[in-house]
């Protein structure tokens, strides 16, 4: 259980819980159509806190899926911590202010291998820019993924469209989509 407490098998299961079951809406969509969702995490984080909550049940619920069953209580603690606050750095209401306390961190010092605490940025760090990566993907998948996201984008402007609220940026699939549009026409 020694290697489940460390950082990289943290940011490992970070990854893997970061988006599940992903309802296909944004957190904005979620608090303004007063979403279950967004009444039971109080309108902060939804999405982030639905995905963390829903790995942690899962593994509660089948003694089968449960990877903390033969970790120590302490330990197991500090891995749901770190998981919390790993996922929770990919809500991007938060981008700047994690992104300025970033640049702060690292105009001071930043020791990531002798600081629990630098340690923490560091990762959070490093699941913000995964989580974020799809440009960086080989071309063939960027654009099936950029695709599948504007498809959901598109869906979620149907909806908001339908329920006579605001249609969100980037989600009326009757404006020009110039991300869309560029990878569709890009032939570099």
């Amino acid at each position: 259980f020694s290697s489940l407490c460390s950082p990289l098998c943290s940011v490992v299961l970070a990854a893997s819980c970061h988006d599940l079951d992903h309802p296909g809406r944004t957190n904005n969509f979620l608090i303004e159509s007063h979403n279950e969702l967004a009444i039971n995490y109080n309108d902060t984080s939804v999405l982030e806190n639905h995905h963390i909550a829903t790995m942690f049940r899962l593994c509660r619920e089948d003694e089968r899926q449960n990877i903390f069953r033969a970790v120590p209580p302490a330990k197991a603690k500090a891995v749901r911590k770190r998981v919390i606050q790993l996922v929770l750095a990919t809500d991007l209401s938060m981008h700047f202010s994690f992104v300025a306390n970033l640049k702060n961190r690292l105009a001071v010092s930043f020791s990531p291998t002798t600081n629990d605490e630098d340690m923490t940025i560091l990762l959070r760090t490093i699941i913000k820019c995964a989580d974020l990566s799809n440009p960086a993907r080989p071309e063939k998948v960027s654009r099936y993924w950029t695709a599948a996201v504007t498809e959901e984008f598109f869906q979620q402007g149907d909806e908001e469209r339908a329920r006579g609220m605001t249609i969100s940026a980037f989600m009326d699939r009757t404006q020009v989509c110039l991300v869309v549009h560029a990878c569709k026409h890009n032939t570099h």
